[in-house]
C-alpha cells in the first residue's frame, strides 16, 4: 500500500466517525500530509445549522487542493499497468477543464513527495496531449526548483 493510499484510507475512516473526530482533526493540522485534509473536515460541519463562514486558518489553500489532488492521481499512476483513460478520469474528477496547468503548477510548489512522480507519469502517459504536455512542464519547473537532474 503506498503512502497516498494509506492516507485517503485514514481519512476515509476517521471522516465516518463524524464530530467525534474533531480532536483528531485538530492534531492532524500539525501534520503535513494531513493538514490538507484536517482543514476541509474542520471547515465542512456536519450539522447544516452550524454551517457558516470558514475560519481563515481552516480555509483550504489551492497548495492544501493541489496535496489532495496529488494523493488522488497517485492511484492513477500506476506504472507497472499504464491506464490512459483512467488517468484522464481522475485528473478530470480533481481539477475542472481548461484548469489542469494551473493545477500542475501548484503541484510543482506544494511539497508533496510524489508531485514529480505524478507530474511525470501525467506527462507520459495523459492521453490529451496539451495536458501531458503541460504536466511535462511542471515537472521540468519542480525538478529546477529542487536543483536535480531530470531523469
Amino acid at each position: 500500500m503506498s503512502a497516498a493510499q494509506a492516507v485517503l484510507l485514514a481519512v476515509s475512516v476517521v471522516t465516518r466517525i463524524g464530530p467525534a473526530a474533531e480532536p483528531a482533526w485538530r492534531d492532524s493540522l500539525a501534520a503535513a500530509q494531513l493538514r490538507p485534509y484536517a482543514k476541509i473536515a474542520l471547515a465542512t460541519p456536519g450539522d447544516s445549522d452550524q454551517r457558516g463562514a470558514t475560519p481563515g486558518e481552516l480555509e483550504p489553500s489551492p497548495e492544501d487542493l493541489a496535496w489532495v489532488a496529488t494523493d488522488m492521481l497517485v492511484l492513477a499512476c500506476d506504472d507497472e499497468e499504464p491506464d490512459p483513460e483512467a488517468i484522464a478520469e481522475s485528473l478530470g474528477e480533481s481539477v475542472p477543464t481548461g484548469e489542469e496547468a494551473a493545477l500542475f503548477e501548484t503541484i510543482a510548489r506544494a511539497g508533496h513527495p510524489d508531485a514529480l512522480g505524478v507530474l511525470r507519469h501525467i506527462g507520459k502517459y495523459h492521453p490529451d496531449r496539451r495536458i501531458a504536455k503541460d504536466a511535462r512542464t511542471a515537472a521540468h519547473r519542480a525538478e529546477s526548483r529542487r536543483g536535480g537532474a531530470l531523469s
